[in-house]
C-alpha cells in the first residue's frame, strides 16, 4: 500500500525539482482565477461596508466553484494535449486513473453547482463550495505535474530497482534452498 502511495505521489516530484515555476503557476492561477471573489471584497471595503460582508454568502454564490470547475477542466485539457509524454506503462496507468478521478470531480462540481442554484440560502453550501475548490486546486496542481516527464524517469528508476530487488531475493532464496542444515553449525550463506 505504501509503495502504491509513493508511486501515486511521484508526479509531485516535479514541484521539488522546479519549485519556482510551480509556485509562479499556483500563485498566478489562484490569484487571477479568484479575482471576482477578491474584487467583491475590495468593493465592500471601498464602500465602507466591510463589516457587513457575509463571507458564507459570497463563497456560496458560486464564484469560487466556477473557478474550481474551470481550473480542473483546463488542467485536464492541457495534460491531454501532451501526447508524447507518458512513455511507460506505469505512468500511463497513473495518468488514466487520475483522468478518471478528474472527470468524476468535474461531474461532482457540476452537480453541486446545479443543486446549489436551486436551493435558497443553504447554510452548508458555502462549506461544500469551499471544500470543492480546495480539492480542485489540489487536483489541478497534480495535473500540472503531468506537463513534465521528469517524474516518469523516477518511475522507471523505481521499476528497475524493484526488479533488481526481486532478482536479489530470488538469488538468495535459491542459495538457501541449496544449503544443507547442520544443527550444530547452522546455515552458512
Amino acid at each position: 500500500m505504501i509503495d502504491f502511495l509513493k508511486t501515486f505521489l511521484l508526479p509531485f516530484s516535479v514541484v521539488k525539482r522546479q519549485p519556482h515555476h510551480f509556485c509562479g503557476w499556483l500563485i498566478g492561477t489562484v490569484l487571477i482565477g479568484t479575482l471576482p471573489f477578491w474584487l467583491a471584497i475590495i468593493s465592500f471595503a471601498l464602500d465602507g461596508s466591510f463589516n457587513k460582508i457575509n463571507f458564507q454568502r459570497l463563497i456560496g454564490s458560486g464564484v469560487l466553484l466556477s473557478f474550481g470547475f474551470v481550473l480542473v477542466s483546463e488542467g485536464l485539457s492541457t495534460t491531454l494535449s501532451f501526447a508524447g509524454v507518458g512513455g511507460n506503462a506505469a505512468a500511463k496507468g497513473i495518468r488514466t486513473s487520475v483522468y478518471g478521478l478528474v472527470i468524476t470531480l468535474i461531474i461532482i462540481l457540476t452537480v453541486i453547482f446545479n443543486k446549489e442554484i436551486s436551493m435558497p440560502e443553504n447554510t452548508v453550501a458555502w462549506q461544500i463550495h469551499f471544500m470543492a475548490v480546495i480539492v480542485s486546486i489540489v487536483m489541478a496542481a497534480y495535473l500540472y505535474c503531468f506537463r513534465f516527464n521528469i517524474w516518469e524517469k523516477s518511475l522507471e528508476e523505481v521499476g528497475i530497482l524493484a526488479e533488481q530487488e526481486n532478482d536479489d531475493i530470488d538469488e538468495l532464496s535459491s542459495k538457501i534452498d541449496n544449503q544443507t542444515v547442520d544443527i550444530d553449525e547452522g546455515i552458512e550463506l
